[in-house]
């Protein structure tokens, strides 16, 4: 809800269009960047208010306020650049894999990037390629 003061608006890109995700943060703000396809990627400015360098103004980023918000964006980045790999639609995976995947997830997990729900059925596709 970057730049909102009433209502939303909603940015959806699937995984496979998606060039990149960044979090650039600096000493106290920063902003979350998931770029795709067709899309110029320009440097952000939290703090300027010209909509074409403003963080607030881009439909493709989420401002970020703090330092721990800064770290769940950089999880979530690793998070979607491993889907965008291929990671999770990968075809057949050798057990260490499953295993290395299964504990990527975990951690995912643990950390509330993704729900449990989302784990579980990600460990059922895993284990049903073994």
């Amino acid at each position: 809800m970057t730049g909102q003061w009433f209502g939303t608006d909603m940015f959806q890109c699937p995984y496979r269009n998606v060039a990149g995700a960044q979090v650039n943060f600096h000493l106290l703000t920063g902003y979350f960047e998931l770029s795709a396809g067709g899309m110029q990627n320009t440097k952000k400015s939290f703090w300027n208010t010209d909509k074409a360098v403003s963080a607030a103004k881009a439909s493709n980023c989420v401002s970020i306020g703090g330092r721990d918000r800064a770290d769940k964006f950089r999880q979530a980045c690793a998070f979607i650049m491993h889907m965008t790999s291929g990671g999770a639609r990968a075809g057949v995976q050798t057990g260490g894999d499953s295993i290395n995947t299964l504990e990527r997830l975990a951690r995912l997990r643990d950390a509330g990037v993704i729900s449990a729900a989302e784990f579980d059925s990600k460990k059922a596709q895993i284990l049903s390629r073994l």
